[in-house]
């Protein structure tokens, strides 16, 4: 009898939870729809929406924040994303067969993805394959680039496509699916015999999984990576067949800085380079 009480109140509990998300799901379809109709509107040419629309965008975001801290991506945020646009498709009259038509706007994976491209973005992600080469990735607001170098910056291949970002489920900051486009180029120095078979290599890291630092993780990089590496430390990982490490990219500023530094210095160094010629004509003299 006690077993079953407790278990009766596990299911009072558990569908209070499922209500109250329901709840909280189909609420933000409905001020979302409202939102979308009122924008159409304004696009047709109606102006005098713009007040409400500009309230109803301030009342979106506040509820959008409220749902983020209460149904955080590793804490019921797909549960209700999946709810949310449930909802949203039954109220907006949306057929779940269609499927040529853009999804509704999920707020929670929008914050997801401008939050992961902004680390994509603002690292490079490396990984040495032998003594002779290493595998770099960057990417853009779209695009990945893929290169394989030697040690001294010679580009042996390069791959270019799209990219794809998804909520993890394992606890990951994001998972990264990357889709070739067109041929990749290689140069004569290219070799499939040092090991570094790039279609395979791709195939093989087609799904990555972005995440943080951890000890695990630097135990998987070994040897060669770590003396890679040298004194940096990386603070995201892209994990796929293979590990990647990151390292911050240089911002524009810090660019001009260091082309700056580089003139002062060869200016400094011309000068120098004066006035020993300068003393040495003198010496000549003595």
């Amino acid at each position: 009898m006690k077993n079953f009480l407790l278990f009766a109140i596990v299911l009072i509990l558990m569908s209070c939870g499922e209500n109250e998300m329901q709840k909280d799901a189909r609420e933000l379809a409905e001020l979302t729809l409202k939102a979308v109709q009122i924008q159409k509107k304004i696009e047709s040419g109606d102006k005098s929406l713009l007040p409400e629309s500009e309230k109803l965008g301030t009342e979106l975001k506040t509820l959008i924040d409220e749902f983020q801290k209460k149904y955080p991506l590793d804490g019921g945020g797909l549960k209700f994303g999946a709810l949310y646009k449930k909802i949203y498709n039954e109220i907006s009259n949306k057929p779940e067969e269609v499927v040529d038509e853009a999804e509704p706007p999920n707020p929670l994976e929008d914050k997801l993805i401008a939050q992961t491209k902004e680390i994509l973005m603002s690292n490079a992600f490396y990984t040495a394959t032998n003594q002779e080469s290493i595998i770099v990735f960057n990417f853009n607001d779209t695009l990945f680039t893929f290169r394989v170098l030697t040690n001294n910056g010679i580009e042996l291949s390069r791959a270019i496509g799209t990219y794809e970002i998804s909520p993890a489920i394992d606890g990951s900051i994001a998972n990264i699916k990357i889709y070739l486009e067109g041929p990749i180029q290689k140069s004569p120095l290219y070799s499939d015999k040092t090991g570094i078979g790039t279609e395979l290599f791709l195939r093989f890291n087609k799904e990555l999984l972005l995440k943080y630092p951890s000890e695990k993780l630097v135990s998987y990089l070994g040897t060669l990576n770590i003396l890679t590496m040298g004194n940096n430390k990386p603070n995201y990982f892209l994990v796929g067949r293979d590990v990647f490490y990151s390292l911050k990219k240089n911002t524009q500023a810090e660019k001009d800085s260091i082309v700056k530094a580089e003139i002062i210095n060869e200016k400094k160094k011309a000068e120098l380079e004066e006035k020993k010629a300068e003393l040495e004509e003198k010496l000549k003299g003595l």
